[in-house]
């Protein structure tokens, strides 16, 4: 190891929520190796809080029948995402 730290959690599904317009961290897959063949339950906030992709990802959801989400990040967008996860849009219809 090189003097970095690493997290374990358990999840079906992850939102990164890293604040205003994101990118995926080159090495996030690496930091992350299991959801490498999961690439498609790995989601930005700011596409997942687009009415598009949060209509798409609450579908899967449902459909797969998800019960563990895991947000990475914090601040507005984290708060957000959970918040429509819990709640659903406020002006979606």
């Amino acid at each position: 190891m090189t003097g970095e730290s690493y997290v374990q959690f358990k999840s079906k599904m992850v939102v990164l929520s890293n604040g205003a317009k994101q990118i995926l961290h080159p090495k996030f897959y690496l930091w992350f190796p299991s959801l490498v063949s999961r690439k498609d339950r790995v989601i930005l906030s700011d596409l997942f809080l687009s009415r598009f992709h949060y209509f798409e990802m609450i579908k899967k959801i449902k459909q797969s029948g998800l019960k563990k989400i895991t947000i990475i990040g914090g601040s507005h967008s984290g708060f957000s995402c959970a918040w429509t996860i819990l709640n659903g849009p406020a002006i979606y219809q």
